[in-house]
């Protein structure tokens, strides 16, 4: 289910930042075959993903437009992190 209720983007929760993550289908299926996540119990079926994807694609179009989006392919973790520490102080 993709449903944004009112109660989760309240006004009274204050003003929230919407971040949309992305990444090249073929740079995603990458990564899910990597022996490393194993560890963390995470998806690691290209199959899979490919059979999924779609509902995460309805998904996306039912969130909120994003404030800021970034592409986790082309950009490190902490290049990311400055790009949402950046929006959040500018919320201010």
């Amino acid at each position: 289910q993709c449903d944004w209720s009112s109660d989760v983007c309240s006004s009274d929760l204050g003003e929230t930042l919407f971040v949309a993550l992305s990444i090249a289908a073929e740079e995603q299926e990458r990564r899910v075959a990597l022996g490393d996540r194993a560890a963390f119990a995470k998806l690691r079926s290209p199959e899979t993903l490919r059979a999924l994807r779609p509902d995460f694609e309805r998904c996306m179009a039912a969130m909120p437009f994003p404030t800021l989006s970034l592409d986790s392919g082309a950009a490190t973790p902490d290049a990311a992190a400055e790009r949402i520490a950046a929006a959040l102080e500018a919320l201010g």
